[in-house]
C-alpha cells in the first residue's frame, strides 16, 4: 500500500496542521452548541420537570400562596384589592393598568399584585406586591422556590419610601 505524498506533505505543514485542527474543533463545537437548548427559551408550565422528577405547577399563582416555605406575613386573611395575576413573558414589563391599580392602593388600601416572571433559563419566580391602608411603601414577597438555579427560598421585604412598584427604594429584607 502506498502512501498519498500530496496528503502526508499537507498535514505535515504546520499551518495546514493547525488550520485542520482547528476546523476540527468548530465543526465539534457547532454540533455540540446545536444540542443545547436557548436559555431564553420557555418551556410550558406544566411541563417543565426539574432534576428530581418533580413536574411545575400549572397554576403557580395557587403553588406560591399555599407553599409551606413561604413567610407568615403572605398568609394574613386581610381582604385585599386585586390588581392582578400577571404572567410575564420574558422581556415583558407589567402591563400599565396593573401598575396602576396597585399604585393608587399605596397608602390608601389594602391591595395585591402578583407577577409570575422568568429567569434567564426560563424558570418562574412568583413576586406579590402589597399595599396597606395606614402605611406607604410597598410590601414585596417573592418566591424563588421553582428557580432552578437561585437559592430556591422566598424573599420579604418592605420598601416605606416607595410611591410606585416601579421604582421601589428604601427596601429592607425582613
Amino acid at each position: 500500500m502506498t502512501e498519498n505524498p500530496t496528503i502526508q506533505t499537507m498535514c505535515e505543514t504546520p499551518v495546514m496542521g493547525h488550520r485542520i485542527a482547528l476546523t476540527s474543533i468548530l465543526i465539534g463545537t457547532l454540533a455540540i452548541s446545536g444540542c443545547a437548548a436557548s436559555p431564553r427559551e420557555q418551556v410550558p408550565l406544566g411541563e417543565q420537570v426539574f432534576p428530581a422528577g418533580q413536574m411545575l405547577p400549572s397554576d403557580l399563582f395557587a403553588a406560591a400562596r399555599q407553599s409551606q416555605h413561604a413567610p407568615d406575613a403572605l398568609s394574613d386573611t386581610r381582604p385585599r384589592k386585586s390588581c392582578g395575576d400577571v404572567t410575564l413573558k420574558q422581556g415583558e414589563e407589567i402591563p400599565a393598568a396593573a401598575v396602576d391599580c396597585i399604585d393608587a392602593a399605596i397608602g390608601n388600601l389594602e391591595a395585591e399584585l402578583v407577577v409570575v416572571s422568568f429567569t434567564t433559563e426560563g424558570d418562574p419566580v412568583v413576586a406579590f406586591y402589597r399595599s396597606a391602608a395606614a402605611t406607604l411603601g410597598v410590601e414585596i414577597f417573592t418566591d424563588g422556590e421553582f428557580d432552578r438555579f437561585g437559592p430556591k427560598t422566598w424573599s420579604h421585604q418592605t420598601c416605606p419610601q416607595a410611591t410606585t412598584v416601579t421604582s421601589l427604594q428604601g427596601c429592607s429584607e425582613m
